[in-house]
């Protein structure tokens, strides 16, 4: 794959947080669209009022009949539009594509000596539809990411039980499964875990304990 090449513009910092969130937009999320878009745009208000909101760039890929091609931007200009209408759910195709995006950023950042640690975040309620690759794939793009030697961070966020089961099925860490009921309360509160999270990864982008490596929701 290639992509377009990093905007020096972005880079504030000698360190980055690279979130970037994989969102699902099939049709049967359209009854969680409004709770999204609002928990979207909260998630970027908390971020922007954080003192870590210059050491994170942000990267929002819909998957749904196609997986989107969006640029990293900063998080003020992240867009939070939100619209599921797809009829198919391109899960794997988006977990491939997404750890080809990370892993090229990071490392152009390097490039720059800019020390840096990748975060994907998954969100969806159910499984792979139509994908063009095969689950064991999206499983070894997955294990590649957590790894400790690449040191990033892979998280879902399931609605519902079947998205759940999907969650555990790709071996993402439980401690970075977060389930949510679609309420605007509980989507909202998921969201402040998230940001409150990625800030505290920003604050340890040096951080290489084993121990903690790799968890999302630590300090949730």
């Amino acid at each position: 794959m290639k992509f377009k090449k990093l905007n020096p513009e972005l880079l504030n910092s000698s360190r980055q947080t690279v979130f970037l969130c994989l969102v699902d937009e099939s049709l049967s999320m359209h009854p969680f669209g409004r709770a999204m878009q609002e928990a979207l745009a909260k998630f970027k208000e908390n971020i922007l009022q954080s003192p870590e909101n210059d050491e994170i760039i942000v990267n929002i890929v819909p998957f749904g009949n196609e997986v989107g091609e969006n640029e990293f931007t900063s998080v003020e200009d992240m867009n939070t539009h939100y619209d599921p209408c797809a009829y198919f759910t391109k899960m794997y195709d988006a977990i491939i594509y997404g750890r080809e995006r990370l892993n090229s950023y990071l490392s152009e950042l390097r490039e720059y000596g800019i020390s840096s640690k990748g975060i994907m975040l998954i969100f969806s309620d159910g499984a792979d539809n139509g994908s063009s690759v095969s689950c064991e794939e999206a499983i070894e793009a997955i294990k590649s990411l957590q790894s400790f030697d690449e040191g990033n961070i892979v998280g879902f966020v399931s609605f519902g039980s079947e998205a759940r089961g999907v969650a555990e099925f790709l071996n993402i860490r439980k401690e970075n499964i977060w389930h949510t009921n679609a309420t605007n309360e509980n989507l909202h509160k998921c969201f402040e875990a998230i940001s409150k999270s990625v800030s505290t990864v920003s604050r340890r982008v040096d951080f290489t304990s084993k121990e903690e490596s790799g968890i999302l929701f630590y300090n949730v």
